[in-house]
């Protein structure tokens, strides 16, 4: 089974951690990830796993596992990826655990989708980098907000290869490509939300291949 076809039963199984224990740190989250990849095929981490949660570490687009327990009213984001046959996935969700503290949360969490959705919906060969970056940045600062970090990249045998969806570059997508779009939003004292997945491009277009909802899975 393909690691991007099973992404929906990785986040499903960690997240019934939530459900089971009454006290769960952002580690025990990347452990348990770490457990299911490599008992379903995968061979380890191709970059160190990102669960970030709350109003402070959940704001760091590049946090890391943490002992921070998660708590009620958490969103929650995981970045999180494994080799399989030598190569890479990369996929983000952020989940929610109850009802938000803060629901600022949701808007940014809305706001994300469609900024991803914009970014989807524009892939094609010949598509030029720098315009989908484009696409995907103004539906974040048209909702106010920005994104800290590039929107996407291309991936292989190496998680970051080039070429990336970055300003003003020239490169367009051609078939065979296989790429990430993420866009995320970030703020201090409320926290974060990013949306991550892996898209083929084909002759006419493109082929998403990561198998896991779109819509917001609250515990």
């Amino acid at each position: 089974m393909a690691i991007h076809e099973s992404a929906e039963n990785y986040l499903e199984t960690i997240l019934m951690l939530s459900k089971e224990r009454p006290v769960v740190r952002a580690v025990d989250i990347a452990n348990e990830l770490e457990y299911q990849f490599r008992s379903r095929g995968g061979s380890g981490f191709c970059f160190e796993t990102i669960v970030a949660s709350g109003p402070d570490n959940g704001a760091n687009c590049h946090a890391t596992a943490s002992d921070r327990k998660i708590q009620l009213g958490d969103f929650v984001t995981i970045d999180f990826g494994t080799y399989y046959h030598g190569y890479c996935s990369d996929i983000t969700r952020t989940v929610a655990v109850g009802k938000a503290k803060n629901p600022e949360l949701y808007k940014m969490f809305d706001v994300v989708r469609k900024a991803k959705d914009a970014g989807q919906n524009s892939l094609k060969p010949g598509m030029v980098m720098g315009e989908l970056r484009d696409i995907i940045v103004k539906v974040v600062e048209d909702a106010g907000y920005h994104i800290p970090h590039g929107p996407g990249h291309n991936f292989g045998l190496d998680i970051h290869e080039q070429p990336y969806i970055c300003t003003g570059s020239k490169v367009t997508l051609q078939p065979g490509m296989v790429h990430t779009i993420e866009p995320g939003i970030y703020i201090p004292g409320i926290g974060g939300v990013r949306q991550e997945d892996d898209f083929l491009i084909t002759e006419d277009g493109y082929r998403r291949i990561t198998n896991i909802t779109d819509a917001l899975i609250t515990l």
